[in-house]
């Protein structure tokens, strides 16, 4: 398994073709809403708030085994 540094937070980024934002957590990419948005950061901080909350995981992810 590799390792994990304990200070990496996934940015927020533009997925050019559709001109959403994303983030990609634990390999899936989440659509946030329109790049650059109020909206879109918003989501943003709450996908990472609970992926750190929860380990590093979404609830929806299975834990490794």
């Amino acid at each position: 398994m590799p390792r994990v540094n304990a200070d990496f937070v996934p940015s927020h980024y533009n997925h050019k073709a559709t001109g959403q934002a994303e983030v990609t957590l634990n390999g899936r990419a989440h659509h946030l809403g329109k790049w650059k948005s109020p909206a879109s950061r918003a989501e943003y901080e709450r996908l990472i708030t609970e992926w750190l909350a929860n380990g590093r995981r979404l609830h929806d992810q299975p834990r490794p085994a």
